[in-house]
């Protein structure tokens, strides 16, 4: 998938209220819209985006897949993400268990016309290239393809950019911005609408939209989990829907390590399955 950079939640804004409401006897006046608040969709993932750390991070990563019978498979991973030189994300994910999965790795770079995605299976003991219709294959049996991955980084920008009218998500108000991609996007979407927290700029809800417009996924963050650390807000807890094969998989995101050094092989294509 050609997605570009994704969802990365950010700093407390005011909610953005309607110009020239009327108020009834009695009630207070509500306040104007700040005046940093953001206006426009492109404004919006860049408030999302100011959450994420600034150049490097490392999280431990649990993602718990459901079936249709209602049994599940917990698998353990860490997630190691940076912003290179070019100003391009690098994400790559390292399984640790279970057993039969330790050291499967994932590593996406993304590019300015396309991105780059690898995969590594101990089983195969060699690295391949993702390419085309693998790109929205289930990964290590979740309800995550190799595309969604970089969803769990904050709001899709590929394609056309443009804000929709306002929501709610939970009772929380939210702005609602849509990424519609081209018909010859090698991604199995053609839109992605993202709702995104007014409080907090976190993503709390992206809906998938596959070639024929029809809702094939939907990834929702449980907003009481959001924690607020130095002036940013991160994700805990989540779920992506399979809302064909009615199945999906909780993720846990635990401990962040944010802008400390990371060896420049966990993003290399020849040595990222080795690990930090």
């Amino acid at each position: 998938m050609t997605l570009k950079r994704l969802m990365q939640p950010a700093a407390v804004l005011a909610a953005l209220l309607s110009p020239g409401l009327s108020v009834a006897a009695g009630e207070s006046m509500p306040a104007a819209p700040a005046a940093d608040a953001p206006q426009t969709a492109q404004q919006i993932r860049e408030c999302a985006r100011n959450n994420f750390p600034r150049q490097t991070s490392v999280q431990d990563l649990a993602m718990i897949a459901h079936d249709r019978s209602g049994g599940q498979r917990t698998l353990q991973a860490k997630m190691y993400w940076r912003l290179d030189d070019g100003g391009y994300n690098n994400v790559m994910i390292r399984v640790s268990t279970p057993n039969d999965l330790s050291g499967s790795s994932y590593l996406v770079l993304e590019r300015s016309d396309r991105d780059d995605m690898f995969m590594y299976l101990p089983a195969l003991d060699r690295v391949r290239r993702i390419v085309g219709g693998m790109r929205d294959k289930p990964l290590w049996g979740t309800d995550l393809s190799y595309e969604d991955i970089k969803h769990l980084q904050g709001v899709a920008v590929a394609g056309t950019l443009k804000r929709l009218d306002d929501g709610k998500v939970a009772e929380r108000e939210v702005y609602v911005i849509e990424s519609v991609y081209a018909p010859d996007d090698e991604s199995p979407y053609g839109r992605v609408i993202s709702h995104v927290d007014k409080k907090t700029c976190v993503p709390l809800q992206a809906d998938f939209f596959d070639k024929t417009d029809e809702a094939v996924k939907r990834l929702t963050v449980q907003h009481d989990t959001l924690v607020e650390k130095d002036g940013r807000w991160r994700m805990r807890d989540l779920k992506m829907q399979d809302l064909h094969n009615q199945t999906y998989t909780d993720l846990k995101l635990q401990e962040i390590e944010s802008d400390e050094e990371i060896s420049g092989r966990v993003f290399s294509t020849h040595g990222f399955h080795l690990g930090g």
